[in-house]
C-alpha cells in the first residue's frame, strides 16, 4: 500500500471489532473517516462503483474518506476496524487492499490499541498512534502474499479439519502428512511467521468468536467445540488474546462505519 506511506494521522477515531453474520448487507454513504481494515475470521465484500473488494483472510482493505458503498457478509465472523483523520490530503477515492504473508503483527498492534482506546490519558493516546503507524509501515511494505507450499497447504487442512479434538499437537499432524515434527515448524516460521501450535491457538480463537456471535451455545459448549479440555484455560485464553471475557465479548454488539 504504497499511498499509505506518507499519511499523517491527525486522529483515530475509532478501534473496534465489528461482528458481521453470514449474508447480512448493509450500507455506507459519504464516509466521514479513513478506514483500514482486516478480518480476523470470515469474509467480506466491499462493493463500491460497481467492483467487488474482498476482505477475508491475510487482505488488508483501506476505506476512503467519502466513499459511498455496500457490505456484503459472505461468511459471518469478525473485523478489525481502526478509523482515523489525516492531516494531509490523501485525496483517494478508490477502495485498495493488499495481502501480508501473516496477520499477527497487525492483530498484536490492534489488539494493544484495543484494549486501551477508552482511556483518556495523553501517553495512551500516543502509544495508540505509535501502533497505528506501525500497523501502516507493515501495510506500505507489504509483500504480495506468497503461495504456500503444498506440504503446508496439507496441514493446514488437516488442522481446520480437526480443531476441535483437544489433543491436536506437532507430532499428529507431522506424523499425518509424513514429515518430521521439526520439518512442520519450519515450515510455518519460513512461511508465515508463526509457529503450528500459534496458529492453531489462532483458529481456535477465531472459531470460539464466531459462535459466540453465530451461535447461543454456552461458554462451556463453545470451549469444548473449540478443542479446548479446560474451561478455564478457554477463558483466561480468550481475555488475554481479545481483552473480553467470552461473555463481554458476545454481549459487545458494535457495528461501527465498517
Amino acid at each position: 500500500m504504497e499511498l499509505l506511506k506518507n499519511i499523517i494521522v491527525s486522529e483515530i477515531t475509532h478501534i473496534t471489532i465489528v461482528q458481521f453474520k453470514s449474508h447480512e448487507k448493509t450500507g455506507m454513504e459519504h464516509r466521514p473517516y479513513h478506514g483500514i481494515a482486516f478480518a480476523l475470521n470470515g469474509s467480506l465484500i466491499y462493493r463500491h462503483n460497481s467492483k467487488d473488494i474482498k476482505l477475508c483472510g491475510n487482505t488488508i482493505v483501506y476505506l476512503p474518506k467519502d466513499a459511498t458503498y455496500d457490505v456484503i457478509c459472505e461468511r459471518g465472523g469478525s473485523f478489525a476496524l481502526i478509523n482515523f483523520q489525516s492531516a494531509n490530503n490523501l485525496d483517494i477515492n478508490a477502495f485498495v487492499s493488499t495481502t501480508v504473508n501473516s496477520t499477527e503483527s497487525l492483530q498484536k498492534e490492534f489488539l494493544n490499541m484495543l484494549r486501551s482506546y477508552s482511556s483518556t490519558s495523553v501517553k495512551t493516546s500516543h502509544q495508540n498512534l505509535s501502533s497505528f503507524y506501525k500497523i501502516l509501515s507493515i501495510l506500505s511494505s507489504a509483500d504480495s502474499k506468497k503461495e504456500l507450499p503444498q506440504t503446508l497447504n496439507k496441514a493446514i487442512t488437516y488442522i481446520e479439519s480437526n480443531i476441535s479434538s483437544h489433543t491436536l499437537s506437532n507430532i499428529e499432524i507431522a506424523k499425518e502428512i509424513g514429515i518430521s515434527e521439526v520439518y512442520l515448524r519450519k515450515l510455518f516460521a519460513n512461511n508465515l511467521s508463526i509457529p503450528p501450535n500459534k496458529y492453531i491457538q489462532s483458529l481456535r480463537l477465531e472459531k470460539a468468536k464466531l459462535m459466540l456471535v453465530e451461535t447461543s451455545l454456552s461458554v462451556t459448549e463453545i470451549s469444548e467445540s473449540c478443542g479446548y479440555s479446560c474451561i478455564y484455560y478457554f477463558c483466561s485464553s480468550f481475555k488475554k488474546n481479545t481483552g473480553y471475557t467470552p461473555s463481554e465479548y458476545r454481549n459487545k454488539n458494535t457495528y461501527v462505519l465498517i
